[in-house]
């Protein structure tokens, strides 16, 4: 009877050992591992293997929760989840928010209705009814008026899925106001997922996650309800000290955790650690612990805050791996956008999305045919060394970076198409080398065609604005600045002058007996006399700041910044012999066989006294008496 019964128990208790593992296997319990050490070969095969199946199921948890979170961050359209029912909004991206014009607090709990998505309630009843028949819409155009009172036209996709108890739908909008609009350039947006505090509640008792948070400078701890039922602690006790904190783990555990968060308040390093609560009966509960710091403007840490996650209902945790795999499916397919992964050792993509063959129109088998030429042989030539500089740039790319260029690449038809592209680390080897990359990518060829279209229009506009101008300024006949282009001038050198306290001088000159020259030699001649005068003095004035203009009928005008008297006589001289130097005929006039001019000079420093007026008075005045005086002279009155 001793030696049976030693040997009954001998095989029994690994059996039994072996049985409640079974019985926590069939529950999603994983965490705990199972004893090797059994002397059956077969028990013990059955141990290891229950070990080894427990560690990739958290592998695959770990990997898949952190590509779910990467492919919703890259996605660069606004996503709200919304109930079926009632049309509610229970979350929205980033995206949603900027695109919409309004913060989530204003967005989150009303109905499409309440906040007015909807113009044309029958557009609602159209797309519910299909929604409810089908399951899902692609593409459901709509023209909107957002919060913010742009309006605007967007294609909607959306999606039935059961999440939370309850029918939801999963939508995606996407602005599409450029095809309507040309002249509206696209809004480069940022893709960001934010929960509410009423989704991450609920979240929280899903996932069985609690979060506490430490503000440094007052030294306060905060948790949340959930917490209290993780760590098993009386809520009506408040928050624990750091020190009754540090007890509720088992002592080697409550170490590493204190060590954690040393490093934290002294470096900002983030923390994640695997943690064994000690319940009241003596037990362990397993929990994963995040911590991160938040730092000053001067790199000081501040708040503290993190999350306990119960780890002991493994099939939960399992659960939420499918759906949030189901969920990656259905972002990937819903979005327009192109969507990728690409391989940098294996030089190869690894992950197209539909929109690539919509867009382009190569089947996955053609792009994984290319390998890698794939860029060599779709990308334009004169864009491909910028498509090799940016995946040059992901290999320095921290978590959550991205690099973004815009590129040509060759369609299936042969066509030339525009694209914008946002690329991130999606994955990295043992020793943080880059491995995979994730992008998406959005056809602008629309938007380039409007941006060459516009710099067109731009420059045609300059050059009409320039000949605009000239007409505007310049005297049709001699071709050199009118009295309009004078006024100007004028009034700018003498607000210049006065400034500066400088000399300014004026000619002015009209052609002697020109009404006699025109009744003898005819209007024409009398035309190309005046020309042949303007011609040969803008060769005299040949100063920046001088101008020469025509005052009206055969009067002509020169301004002359920063010259005195002196100088202002030299120029009047030189006129006269470049007059003279043309030797045009003139049988008519009673002082010359030939065409002679008369010039009035006058100059001075301008005042608040006086005004430009003044100086044309005085110029007026000399003109005059030199005409008295016998004509083909220069006069300057001294005031």
């Amino acid at each position: 009877m001793g030696t049976g019964s030693f040997t009954a128990n001998w095989i029994a208790k690994p059996i039994l050992r072996l049985s409640r593992a079974s019985q926590a296997m069939s529950k999603g319990v994983w965490q705990e591992s199972l004893s090797e050490d059994i002397t059956i070969a077969e028990l013990k095969v059955l141990a290891t293997s229950f070990n080894q199946m427990s560690t990739q199921i958290k592998k695959a948890f770990q990997e898949s929760e952190t590509k779910f979170s990467t492919i919703f961050h890259t996605t660069p359209d606004p996503v709200w989840i919304a109930t079926l029912a009632e049309g509610k909004f229970l979350n929205v991206n980033e995206s949603f928010c900027q695109f919409w014009g309004d913060t989530p607090e204003n967005i989150l709990g009303k109905t499409s209705v309440q906040l007015g998505l909807w113009k044309n309630i029958e557009n609602l009843h159209h797309f519910n009814e299909r929604l409810i028949n089908e399951g899902s819409i692609l593409n459901f155009k709509l023209v909107i008026c957002t919060h913010s009172q742009q309006t605007k036209t967007v294609l909607i996709s959306a999606k039935v899925q059961y999440l939370g108890e309850q029918d939801c739908l999963i939508g995606v909008i996407r602005d599409v106001s450029d095809l309507y609009d040309e002249l509206r350039l696209r809004e480069k947006t940022e893709i960001a997922l934010h929960k509410s505090e009423a989704m991450l509640l609920e979240a929280q008792q899903l996932a069985h996650i609690g979060n506490w948070d430490y503000d440094v400078i007052t030294g306060k701890i905060t948790w949340s309800n959930q917490l209290f039922q993780i760590l098993g602690r009386d809520q009506t006790l408040g928050e624990p000290t750091y020190e009754e904190n540090l007890r509720l783990y088992y002592p080697e555990d409550a170490e590493q955790l204190h060590q954690a968060f040393e490093r934290s308040l002294s470096t900002g390093e983030s923390y994640q650690l695997e943690l064994r609560v000690v319940k009241a009966d003596g037990s362990f509960q397993y929990t994963e612990a995040r911590g991160k710091a938040e730092l000053n403007a001067q790199g000081q840490v501040i708040r503290l805050f993190g999350t306990i996650q119960d780890m002991t209902e493994r099939g939960q945790i399992e659960d939420q791996l499918r759906a949030s795999q189901h969920f990656i499916e259905q972002i990937t397919e819903l979005t327009p956008n192109l969507l990728y992964i690409y391989d940098h050792i294996e030089q190869r993509n690894v992950y197209i999305n539909r929109s690539v063959a919509e867009t382009l129109g190569y089947s996955a088998t053609a792009i994984q045919s290319m390998g890698a030429n794939l860029f060599p042989i779709i990308c334009h030539p004169d864009d491909l060394y910028l498509v090799y500089q940016s995946m040059q740039q992901l290999h320095s790319l921290q978590d959550r970076e991205f690099v973004e260029i815009e590129y040509r690449v060759k369609n299936a038809q042969g066509q030339w198409c525009w694209l914008y592209s946002r690329d991130m680390v999606f994955s990295r080897t043992a020793d943080g080398r880059l491995k995979q990359s994730l992008g998406t990518s959005q056809d602008i060829s629309k938007r380039k065609e409007v941006e060459l279209a516009l710099r067109e229009a731009e420059y045609n506009l300059r050059l009409a604005n320039q000949e605009l101008e000239k007409l505007v300024n310049i005297d049709g006949l001699t071709q050199i600045a009118n009295r309009r282009c004078f006024d100007h001038r004028l009034e700018q050198e003498w607000q210049r002058l006065y400034r500066e306290q400088e000399f300014l001088s004026l000619l002015l000159f009209d052609v002697d007996y020109f009404k006699s020259y025109n009744d003898a030699y005819g209007h024409l001649l009398g035309d190309e006399c005046l020309i042949k005068i303007a011609q040969s003095v803008q060769q005299v004035i040949f100063r920046p700041a001088d101008l020469l203009a025509r005052y009206g009928g055969e009067e002509f005008v020169v301004i002359l910044p920063n010259t005195d008297i002196d100088g202002t006589m030299v120029i009047a001289q030189r006129i006269h012999t470049a007059i003279q130097d043309l030797a045009i005929p003139h049988q008519a006039s009673k002082v010359s066989n030939i065409v002679t001019i008369s010039i009035g000079i006058s100059s001075l420093i301008p005042t608040s006294e006086l005004s430009p007026s003044n100086l044309i008075e005085q110029a007026d005045q000399a003109l005059y008496r030199a005409k008295q005086q016998g004509r083909n002279q220069s006069l300057h009155l001294i005031s």
